[in-house]
């Protein structure tokens, strides 16, 4: 029998997939060993990843949620198909870090059949990007090296403003090389960097 820590050494199945944001009662198809993005730069880990019967996405089962499925059910994951969760949304911190939207499992088992809903759920972009950023997997200039266009590029100088943590020169430097990339004039691009700035500012406030 294998422990569930044995696949340890963050998407997947997101909060995305929890219509309204409400409770969302699933069965638990399988679990297999997978490799995912290591954090704050570090290599690849094992992990735990899961199928769910009523999502197509799999979804990787951190320590925190994998105890909580061993404490109702067994830490041996070959018991765990067939049985049912109820995935909830909620944040955590991670290193500097905060309130990054996560799934969690209730830790009790859920009464009557699974909940209702699509099995696959459009992604919110900036839900996917906070919780890749969350899990290391996305690093400050990642939102303006993926812009195409103009339009892309403003969108992506109010993502990173809001998490970056190098200086103001450092971001103007790379927004400027990523406007002449994409043709955006310098001068509505640094606009549009210290408009972002300021909101992070007063929302810091």
């Amino acid at each position: 029998m294998t422990h569930y820590r044995e696949f340890y050494s963050a998407d997947w199945v997101g909060v995305w997939d929890l219509p309204d944001g409400n409770d969302r009662v699933v069965t638990i198809k399988r679990v297999k060993q997978g490799e995912v993005g290591g954090q704050e730069g570090r290599a690849k880990q094992r992990s735990a990843v899961m199928q769910l019967e009523e999502l197509d996405r799999p979804m990787v089962v951190n320590k925190t949620n994998g105890s909580t499925i061993a404490g109702m059910y067994s830490p041996h994951v070959e018991r765990w198909a067939g049985r049912r969760i109820t995935l909830f949304a909620s944040t955590t911190d991670f290193g500097k870090r905060k309130n990054i939207p996560c799934i969690r499992i209730r830790p009790t088992p859920p009464e009557g059949g699974p909940t209702p809903g699509p099995r696959s759920s459009p992604v919110d972009p900036d839900q996917r990007e906070t919780q890749r950023r969350g899990a290391g997997e996305w690093k400050d200039g990642d939102a303006l090296k993926s812009a195409k266009t103009g339009a892309d590029l403003m969108d992506a100088i109010r993502r990173e403003a809001a998490w970056i943590e190098a200086s103001e020169a450092k971001i103007w430097t790379w927004v400027l090389k990523r406007a002449g990339e994409v043709g955006l004039d310098p001068d509505q691009a640094d606009a549009t960097l210290q408009e972002a700035l300021e909101a992070v500012a007063e929302a810091g406030a």
